[in-house]
């Protein structure tokens, strides 16, 4: 099973507290109200929402990511602080493919 990468979704990392990934979020919306951004992401973003706004949730989506990371030998990047936005974009549109 592939576990979607809901913070690259967002453009923040597991680090970031929960006022992060909320404004993160505003500001992705604000890119997809703009017709900016292709309906399968839309749905990744406010699925990744839903996930990472509840406390409970976004603790047992961390250990499932943590976990497949571990089980893949990958290591989980994070994206830089101030990453630029059309940086995430490229990066979370290059991941749908």
């Amino acid at each position: 099973m592939t576990l979607r990468d809901y913070y690259l979704a967002l453009g923040c990392n597991f680090r970031d507290p929960q006022e992060t990934i909320e404004g993160a979020y505003q500001w992705s919306k604000g890119w997809y109200e703009a017709d900016a951004v292709p309906d399968q992401l839309r749905e990744i973003i406010d699925e990744a929402h839903s996930v990472l706004s509840n406390p409970e949730s976004k603790r047992k989506y961390n250990v499932a990511l943590i976990t497949a990371a571990i089980e893949a030998h990958v290591r989980i990047d994070p994206l830089p602080a101030n990453c630029p936005p059309e940086r995430v974009m490229r990066r979370v549109l290059n991941a749908l493919d």
